[in-house]
């Protein structure tokens, strides 16, 4: 395992220590807060409780990191609440498919 891969996990698994997360742009830093803040909600923090989105401080240096953070968690909780993305079947016209009411674009989460 690389020094990188160790670091990247040390991040994401070690909920009982605070991280600051520095590196060149691509690099995966916002991956990498996404994962921790997924593995904080949905397993537990230090004290082995769920912990509340609104007790999570995630501070990104741009908002267009911050957007980008929102986004993904957003996804990442609509796939495990519903599964993948629906597909429409071969030769349904578009109309129809997004006439039918999916639970996947009903609200998961209030807005953060």
């Amino acid at each position: 395992m690389t020094g990188d891969n160790l670091h990247r996990r040390r991040a994401t698994r070690e909920t009982g220590t605070s991280f600051v997360v520095e590196a060149s742009a691509g690099t995966g830093k916002t991956s990498t807060l996404v994962r921790r803040i997924l593995r904080l909600v949905l397993q537990g923090g230090p004290g082995g409780e769920p912990v509340k989105m609104s007790d999570i401080a995630a501070i990104t240096f741009t908002e267009k990191a911050a957007g980008e953070m929102k986004i993904r968690l957003r996804q990442k909780f609509e796939h495990l609440r519903v599964g993948p993305p629906r597909q429409p079947a071969p030769g349904v016209r578009f109309e129809t498919w997004t006439a039918r009411p999916s639970p996947r674009f009903m609200p998961l989460l209030p807005r953060f």
